[in-house]
């Protein structure tokens, strides 16, 4: 089943995909789906069938579906059931059944196979770029929609200030901004997605009860407060997965690395099989540009950030005005849209699916510009 779950994490973009299986109980699949389907029809129906597709004696059939659950068995244990008899009813149940399964994943997930922009919506008073914060209601409102008018494909919203040196925030007071900058997005701009960057569990199963589904951002990858994975796992959230040493206050301390590329890399190898087993089937790559890097250590991380997109996992680029952009131009976060644009071009040319960005027109406007040219570049991984 690696080939297939491998496959499936190529496919975030798509409402749903299918396995097919004839056992699928038998074998002891159903754990690696999120429903099940049993088509069934008459046992005369089945074997006629059956022996007109594969040749097959009807009594080597019947030796088939002797191995098989029972029907009344298969019915109790699928979500749904396809009678398979009359094509035009069967057309209409699947479609129906279709609308019902990409209803359940409505503004959860863009289509990440055509690269996206996330903008960033901090509901905090101590970000590192002052023009991001929005401290209080009508900032964050004049920021979603702003974001909306540009054209973003989805919405970050924080309320912990990661950068060296913030303030601590309570659970608490995370939860009351967290969710005044969830509410202006699901008011203002309802058809978008929205993702939650937190590392506490807390705080995303709050949101999660309250908004309903949301993708979850988490600067750790579940390192900082291990309970968050099975938040995700418990409300099947995509997760976004970020690589960091430490904690903000302690990652600029952690920054010993033989090879920075090859760790990353071989961390996500390993850290990716370990949440896929608590149960996360949606994930999403971060390299955690800033994070527990040096300057120089960020662009051998941007020089090799193909190597990451080839695990198969969408990836996401952070590096909207921070600090490997303005030391490099000795200049301030205010001044480093340029530059923003210029190391967002080359995350998009290596392979990243999500630029996640404060300004959100430049970036759209570079992932269209990008869409037009890509075929004459080239192709990573």
């Amino acid at each position: 089943m690696e080939d297939f779950e491998r496959w499936c994490g190529r496919q975030s973009g798509a409402d749903y995909v299918v396995l097919e299986s004839a056992i699928l109980f038998e074998a002891g699949l159903e754990g690696y789906v999120d429903r099940t389907i049993a088509v069934t029809a008459p046992i005369d129906v089945r074997i006629a069938r059956t022996c007109l597709r594969d040749g097959a004696s009807a009594e080597e059939v019947r030796r088939r579906i002797a191995v098989q659950l029972d029907e009344e068995e298969l019915r109790r244990r699928a979500d749904y059931t396809l009678v398979n008899i009359n094509l035009g009813e069967l057309e209409y149940e699947v479609a129906r059944l279709d609308k019902l399964l990409r209803d359940e994943n409505r503004n959860i997930l863009p289509d990440l196979t055509t690269p996206r922009v996330m903008a960033i919506v901090n509901v905090t008073p101590d970000s590192f770029f002052a023009g991001s914060r929005t401290p209080d209601a009508e900032a964050i409102e004049r920021r979603v929609r702003e974001a909306a008018d540009a054209g973003c494909d989805l919405f970050d919203v924080g309320g912990y200030s990661s950068r060296s040196g913030a303030a601590e925030v309570t659970s608490e007071e995370e939860w009351r901004r967290v969710e005044a900058g969830v509410a202006a997005v699901r008011r203002i701009a309802p058809t978008l997605p929205v993702s939650v960057d937190t590392f506490r569990a807390e705080v995303a199963r709050r949101v999660l009860e309250t908004f309903g589904p949301v993708i979850v951002n988490d600067i750790s990858a579940g390192e900082m407060d291990p309970a968050i994975v099975d938040v995700v796992a418990e409300y099947d959230a995509p997760y976004i997965a970020m690589h960091m040493r430490g904690t903000p206050a302690t990652m600029q301390g952690m920054t010993s690395y033989r090879d920075v590329v090859e760790e990353v890399v071989s961390y996500f190898r390993l850290r990716a099989e370990q949440l896929r087993r608590c149960g996360v089937r949606r994930l999403i790559l971060d390299p955690g540009f800033g994070f527990a890097k040096t300057l120089e250590q960020n662009y051998d991380l941007l020089r090799g950030l193909h190597n990451l997109c080839s695990l198969g996992y969408p990836v996401l680029a952070g590096v909207s005005r921070k600090s490997m952009i303005y030391k490099v131009l000795d200049t301030t976060p205010d001044r480093a849209l340029a530059g923003t644009i210029a190391l967002g071009w080359e995350c998009l040319r290596q392979g990243a699916a999500i630029l996640r960005v404060h300004d959100v027109r430049e970036a759209v406007d570079t992932v269209r510009i990008f869409k037009a040219f890509r075929p004459s570049i080239k192709s990573y991984g």
